[in-house]
């Protein structure tokens, strides 16, 4: 059982609230001509699962714009992945690079980054289909200790996006074009 629609005739807020409140459990997926994004809702949370064709954003990207790695260490990882095949995020946490509580707090950041990203989409259809994400799939992380760390409260995520929302309206009206240059001019 499941239901779709348009973002046009129903907020996502509104989605949010119906499933986290209802406890359904499935996966709900949010589309447009070049985006997709798609979210597991369970009784423990959400959970980010997917951003177009790949995971996330690239982790390695965020640690570099956090210098939190280096160039030259990212190098590093990469090169590893590829011959280990193992995750970045386990292969910075092997090496020292980081350590388990950064790498989760910038997991943890990342997938809530796009997640609210999602809040923003209006001209978008969902599914929300009552299956699980295969416990094989690596999006999924079934049974393995970061899965909790990367579980995020349904109303807490709805409050948050819909604050978003709210904020980013009021900019609108501001600065009702984004190719403007705001400068800040200190009173004499």
């Amino acid at each position: 059982m499941g239901f779709s629609g348009d973002l046009k005739d129903i907020d996502l807020t509104q989605i949010f609230q119906t499933l986290g409140m209802n406890q359904h459990e499935g996966i709900l997926q949010v589309s447009d001509e070049t985006r997709q994004a798609k979210i597991y809702f369970s009784k423990k949370g959400i959970r980010f699962l997917m951003d177009g064709n790949r995971p996330f954003s690239l982790l390695g990207e965020l640690l570099l714009r956090k210098r939190m790695v280096t160039a030259e260490d990212l190098a590093r990882t990469l090169k590893l992945q590829k011959e280990t095949g193992k995750r970045m995020g386990a292969i910075l946490v092997e090496t020292g690079i980081l350590n388990e509580a950064d790498l989760a707090r910038v997991l943890r950041e990342q997938m809530e980054e796009k997640i609210y990203e999602v809040f923003s989409w209006k001209e978008a259809k969902f599914e929300f289909l009552t299956d699980e994400p295969a416990p094989d799939d690596p999006l999924f992380m079934d049974g393995k200790a970061e899965t909790e760390n990367l579980t995020f409260n349904v109303t807490n995520i709805m409050m948050e996006g819909a604050r978003r929302l709210d904020e980013w309206a009021l900019i609108n009206q501001t600065i009702p074009r984004r190719t403007e240059i705001v400068r800040l001019i200190h009173p004499a």
